[in-house]
């Protein structure tokens, strides 16, 4: 079993109903004699009301004078949308190690985690974890079988409850356990998501207007290096897609391939879904692949990955939480310029996308409809633009 990138999920911060999962292992341990966890008064770092408990609420202003021990690292659970709020979410986390092991060394100094109910592997970083801070971000591994294929705890226990548990040997080596079907894994070492070789072809300098066919010609600006979208687009006929984009007509198609762009979206920021596009895999106007960067991370058309494919658009990236419609955090929330990375190995389908240069993609996803394309940039009704596009890729003769 291999652990593989992690994929980002920064703790949400709506104040709907959670149970906020401590983590009290620090360096060498945040957990002492005689801490005050708070509860029935908090869960996790914030106010339990048995009265309320649909919701947890903020901390009061003086809340230093109670003298809890808030946890170092926490993640939610919030409940299904039926959920009576008369019992337990369900959720809880499964304790783990921090990794001293050889053969990951990529999770060298992180401490492993899970959630025992379905058997989700998290981690965060040993040095992160300090009394009095901000609390750690915590990320989610993926796994791959020996195959290299890529699994859940749920499909090698052949059931939805794990009850994960975690063990290490004399050498600090990680194994994950199940007793939904009393077997042993090992964790034996790491893989890069999408880390695969994009190819030698090499495509930038892509400013000029003769480099782009447009949706509609005058709702487009070339300046410099810019390429701008001046005007925000309207819907047309067929199925569900951005509304205007440009796509790069310079040099040849790409089949795997890494985009490098800075973006802008210029629309205000008081316009709560406001959004830019990177089109990659592009075969036509009806089919494509697109990331959608939005201020707006909480109804099913922003802030994800989508496929195109002579129907409406369909959402495919991994952070999207259709029960509590929710996505990866935003992406852009303000007017600035911000770098972006898309990459797409078009063997494996794996495709991330990064934003300012997180070594932790934003958005993941697996999809092998379109294994070569053309890249653009747009938005849906917004209003934007790009520069400094650089296309790096395996190339595909037309």
């Amino acid at each position: 079993m291999a652990a593989g990138s992690p994929d980002d999920r920064p703790e949400p911060r709506a104040r709907r109903r959670r149970t906020a999962g401590p983590v009290g292992h620090g360096s060498p341990c945040d957990l002492r004699a005689g801490d005050n966890l708070g509860w029935p008064e908090r869960e996790g770092a914030f106010v339990f009301d048995k009265a309320d408990r649909c919701y947890l609420h903020s901390l009061p202003e003086d809340d230093a004078r109670y003298g809890y021990d808030y946890p170092v690292a926490a993640y939610d659970h919030d409940p299904p949308p039926d959920w009576s709020c008369s019992g337990d979410v369900g959720r809880a986390i499964s304790g783990g190690y921090v990794y001293r092991g050889h053969e990951a060394p990529e999770l060298y100094g992180k401490y492993i985690f899970g959630d025992l109910v379905d058997g989700r592997v998290f981690y965060t970083s040993e040095r992160e974890m300090r009394r009095g801070r901000q609390r750690a971000p915590i990320h989610q591994l993926m796994l791959f079988d020996r195959s290299g294929e890529r699994v859940t705890m749920q499909d090698l226990a052949g059931d939805q409850r794990i009850d994960l548990r975690f063990g290490r040997d004399r050498a600090g080596e990680l194994y994950l356990i199940s007793k939904a079907n009393g077997k042993i894994g090992k964790v034996t070492g790491t893989r890069r998501f999408a880390g695969c070789d994009v190819g030698r072809t090499r495509v930038s300098h892509t400013a000029g207007e003769r480099s782009w066919a447009r949706v509609t010609p005058s709702k487009w600006r070339f300046s410099g290096d810019q390429v701008i979208m001046t005007e925000p687009g309207v819907a047309r006929p067929g199925p569900r897609r951005p509304f205007e984009y440009a796509v790069l007509t310079a040099g040849p198609q790409v089949g795997s391939a890494r985009i490098d762009a800075r973006v802008r979206i210029d629309t205000p920021v008081d316009v709560t879904n406001r959004d830019v596009i990177i089109v990659f895999g592009y075969r036509s106007d009806t089919q494509f692949y697109y990331a959608h960067l939005s201020t707006d991370n909480t109804i099913y058309p922003h802030n994800g990955i989508f496929k195109v494919d002579n129907a409406d658009r369909l959402r495919i990236e991994d952070q999207w939480d259709a029960v509590h419609s929710r996505g990866a955090a935003p992406a852009i929330t303000d007017t600035r310029w911000h770098d972006v990375r898309v990459v797409h190995c078009a063997g494996t389908g794996q495709i991330a996308v990064y934003v300012d240069r997180s070594k932790t993609p934003l958005m993941t996803a697996v999809d092998t409809t379109f294994t070569s394309g053309r890249v653009g940039f747009g938005s849906f009704d917004n209003i934007g633009r790009l520069r400094d596009l650089e296309v790096t890729g395996t190339r595909v003769d037309d």
